[in-house]
Order: C-alpha cells, then sequence, then structure tokens
C-alpha cells in the first residue's frame, strides 16, 4: 500500500514531468527512494504524465543522479513507463543501461525489467542496438 507522503511525492513529480520543470539532485534521490519501494511502482507508472516518452525521459534524467541499485530503480520506472507508452526504443536503451549498471555493481537486473525485454518490440530494439 502507498503511503500518504508517497502520494503526495508522486503527484508532485508528475506535475513537475507535466510542465517541464527541472530535476534538482535532491528530488532525482528522494525520487528513486520512492522507486525503491516496489510497492509504489504502480502508482509510479499509472500518474505518468500523458506523454509517456516525456515521462520516461524524466525518469531517465532521474537515473542520470544516482548510482547503484537507485539508478537501477529509476531505470526500472523508466523502462515500464516506456514500454507502457509504446516507446520501445526508450524502453530499450534503458534496459542496457540497467544491464551496464548491474554489471558494474556485481548484481543483477530487476527480474521485471528481464521480462520487459523479452516483448519482441523491445527485443528488437535490443538486438539493433548490440
Amino acid at each position: 500500500m502507498i503511503t500518504r507522503t508517497a502520494a503526495k511525492f508522486i503527484l508532485t513529480l508528475r506535475a513537475l514531468i507535466l510542465t517541464g520543470g527541472t530535476i534538482t539532485a535532491e528530488l532525482a534521490h528522494d525520487a528513486a527512494a520512492t522507486a525503491a519501494n516496489r510497492a509504489n511502482l504502480p502508482a509510479l507508472t499509472m500518474f505518468a504524465a500523458t506523454d509517456t516518452a516525456k515521462a520516461a525521459l524524466t525518469w531517465l534524467r532521474i537515473a542520470e543522479y544516482n548510482t547503484g541499485q537507485a539508478q537501477l530503480d529509476a531505470l526500472t520506472v523508466a523502462t515500464y513507463i516506456a514500454h507502457a507508452g509504446g516507446h520501445h526504443t526508450i524502453a530499450a536503451f534503458a534496459i542496457t543501461w540497467q544491464r551496464r549498471t548491474a554489471a558494474e555493481n556485481n548484481t543483477d537486473v530487476p527480474m521485471d525489467t528481464q521480462l520487459l525485454s523479452l516483448d519482441h518490440r523491445t527485443a528488437a530494439e535490443l538486438a539493433n542496438a548490440g
């Protein structure tokens, strides 16, 4: 279940995405911390801006401010939003970045992201990137 604090933050983040506001390092760290709680993932993706490409790209910017597991969490949200919006090139980019980050940190790519990479449209983009 999502907390009231997380819900308020998600709505604030949605407003920022819609208005094209600037992502600060502090906001990016808070966003990654919110994404780390898997219970927040449905709300983060459901309340993404109607422009899913813009929302996914914002999550890629959030990932840039983070490292390690926090970066993987932000990239997971970017992947989900891009995939749901049919932006398979962005999803493939985020998955590739996740794989590199996971390898650098001697950890695994989240299983849900691995499953999204099996979608034939995203898999085709991944194959083109390789």
